[in-house]
C-alpha cells in the first residue's frame, strides 16, 4: 500500500513539483518586495526627520559655539597632557636642564609672584625645552593626509584621493637630519625664531592641514608660538 501511495500521489509527478516550486517562489518574492518597499519608505521618513532636526540644530548659534569648543578642548587635551608628561620625564632625567630652566624663571619672574602667560615669550630656554620634547616625542607621530589631486612624490605617481601617512616621529628622530637625535639636547633650538625649523620640526603638521588646536596646546603647555 505504501508503494501504491507514492505512485498515485501528485507529488510523484515531476511536472507538479516544478509548478509548485515556481508558485511558492513567486509568492515569496512578492512578500519580500512588499516588505522591502515598506521598510524603504519607513527608512526615508526617518532619515528625513533626522535631517530636519539636524538643520534646526545647526542654525542654532549656541549649538555651533558649544560644539566647536568641545571639539577644540577634546582634541587638545590628550596632546597637552602627553607633551607635559614627556617634558617632566625628560627634566627629571636631566637635572642640569631642570636647574637651568628654574634659574631662568627665578631670574625673570622672581619668587614674589606666579608665572603668567605674558612672561612665556621672554623665557627662551623654556621654549627650547618644549621644542626638544616635541621633537623627540611628538603627540601625533603619524600624520594622515589625503591627496587633493594627482601628483608625483619622489618619482612615484600618487592618484587623487590617496591616503598618505607622514612619519613625523621618523623625520624628527632621523640621524641624517639631527645630530645625536636620541639625546635630549635643548641647545639645538637656541636662537631659533618661531616654532618650526623648516620641515625638520613639525609636530603639528604643516600647511593648511596642520592641527587646528596647535595654538591652544602651546598655550596650555606654556609656550608662546610665533609662526
Amino acid at each position: 500500500m505504501l508503494a501504491l501511495f507514492f505512485l498515485t500521489h501528485p507529488g510523484s509527478n515531476p511536472g507538479y513539483i516544478r509548478k509548485h516550486i515556481r508558485r511558492t517562489q513567486t509568492s515569496s518574492e512578492q512578500r519580500s518586495n512588499n516588505i522591502s518597499r515598506q521598510h524603504s519608505q519607513q527608512l526615508r521618513l526617518r532619515l528625513l526627520r533626522l535631517r530636519l532636526r539636524l538643520l534646526k540644530l545647526c542654525f542654532s548659534y549656541q549649538f555651533i559655539s558649544i560644539s566647536v569648543i568641545k571639539v577644540t578642548l577634546a582634541g587638545g587635551a590628550d596632546t597637552t597632557v602627553s607633551t607635559l608628561e614627556w617634558a617632566m620625564s625628560l627634566l627629571l632625567n636631566n637635572p642640569s636642564v631642570l636647574k637651568k630652566a628654574q634659574a631662568e624663571i627665578d631670574n625673570y619672574v622672581g619668587q614674589d609672584r606666579r608665572l603668567e602667560e605674558s612672561d612665556i615669550p621672554k623665557l627662551p630656554y623654556l621654549g627650547c625645552i618644549i621644542k626638544e620634547t616635541m621633537r623627540m616625542f611628538p603627540a601625533g607621530p603619524i600624520l594622515p593626509h589625503e591627496s587633493a589631486e594627482d601628483c608625483i612624490i619622489g618619482g612615484y605617481h600618487v592618484p587623487k584621493g590617496t591616503m598618505l601617512l607622514v612619519n613625523v616621529w621618523g623625520i624628527q628622530n632621523d640621524p641624517k637630519i639631527w645630530d645625536d637625535p636620541k639625546t635630549f639636547r635643548t641647545e639645538r633650538f637656541e636662537g631659533l625664531e618661531g616654532f618650526r625649523d623648516g620641515f625638520k620640526l613639525m609636530p603639528f603638521g604643516f600647511g593648511r592641514s596642520s592641527c587646528p588646536g596647535e595654538g591652544m596646546v602651546m598655550g596650555l603647555v606654556g609656550w608662546y608660538w610665533d609662526p
